[in-house]
């Protein structure tokens, strides 16, 4: 049966068994047979093509590689210049946007249409760090510009710092001070009420719209009793400190 030539156009025939397929030959008769015999014995290119097993696909450049073993056991390379099917993709656009402070977009334009945005304000920022002589500020934006100050201790080095001690006493209201001269360091200002030395943002706190005041947690004159504050403090002047008047 297997070697009948069949004519689906003229007759139908049954198979003679399971597993059978047909297959046209040489003349392009179609025929019956079966597909394990066709798959199997060194065949398997009938069903598959000269293929036994892939042994490797590499992409180098644009070369597609492809390395095969045959059903013969013999190893074979094919490749494929993948050049053809590259778009070749240009910038037609760029531009800086500025977000929001200290934000900076640069938004590219491709040829194909497509945008890319890349954030630039981890590139422009300015990592610095402070030594004991010079304090750094802001990180080298438009909105907060790169400054660097002298440190209060090289600044009285330079120049020569004052010490001076205000002493405010009968204090019996309010809870603030105002001392008298200017510039006031900082560092060191030790501000003692009743001879004890009040700690700084627990007890007392400088004013940071007048740096002259100073503004303690408790009233004074709470207790019904009259009170005193000393302040221990440092200017900075080359002639002299200035009195400021409010």
């Amino acid at each position: 049966m297997a070697g009948t030539r069949i004519r689906p156009d003229k007759q139908i025939q049954t198979a003679p068994g399971q597993g059978y397929v047909l297959q046209s030959d040489i003349n392009g008769e179609l025929q019956f047979a079966l597909l394990s015999a066709l798959i199997g014995n060194g065949n398997q290119q009938d069903a598959f093509g000269d293929i036994r097993s892939i042994d490797s696909l590499q992409l180098l450049g644009n070369t597609l590689v492809l390395r095969y073993t045959n059903n013969q056991g013999v190893q074979m390379v094919k490749s494929c210049d993948l050049t053809s099917l590259a778009v070749d993709v240009k910038v037609t656009g760029a531009f800086l946007q500025r977000l929001e402070a200290n934000t900076y977009i640069l938004q590219i334009t491709q040829s194909d249409g497509t945008t890319t945005s890349v954030n630039l304000s981890e590139l422009l920022a300015i990592v610095t760090v402070n030594s004991a002589d010079i304090i750094f500020s802001g990180n080298g934006t438009a909105s907060s510009p790169l400054t660097a100050v002298l440190s209060d201790s090289a600044k009285t080095q330079l120049s020569g710092a004052k010490h001076w001690t205000d002493e405010f006493t009968a204090l019996s209201g309010g809870n603030s001070v105002q001392l008298t001269y200017t510039p006031i360091y900082p560092f060191p200002l030790h501000p003692h009420r009743n001879g004890l030395r009040q700690k700084e943002l627990t007890e007392w706190k400088q004013d940071p719209l007048n740096p002259r005041r100073l503004n303690f947690q408790i009233n004074f004159g709470a207790n019904g009793q009259y009170e005193t504050v000393v302040v221990d403090y440092m200017t900075l002047d080359p002639v002299g400190p200035r009195q400021l008047t409010d």
